[in-house]
């Protein structure tokens, strides 16, 4: 009963892994409300032992009269030494 329950995130998604990077997408639909998701990936990922390299912003935007704002987050990871050679090739 000790074990850490997992965290489930909406839309998010691996789409590239090797043995040293991680790179999630973690699209959001409410900026504000959906934050909480980007703060618990990032915390998983300390929680690991992994390095948040970067998080770069999905900007959208459409015309005329459409939605802007940003859609979601690439989230970049560097893995830790540990797991270094453990990811899909």
């Amino acid at each position: 009963m000790g074990s850490k329950p997992q965290i489930r995130l909406f839309d998010y998604s691996i789409m590239y892994e090797d043995a040293r990077w991680q790179i999630c997408y973690l699209a959001i639909r409410n900026f504000v409300p959906d934050l909480k998701e980007l703060g618990r990936k990032l915390a998983d990922a300390e929680e690991n032992g992994d390095q948040v390299f970067a998080i770069v912003p999905n900007v959208g935007y459409t015309y005329p009269g459409g939605f802007s704002g940003i859609t979601g987050f690439a989230i970049i990871v560097k893995k830790s030494a540990t797991k270094q050679g453990k990811g899909k090739a």
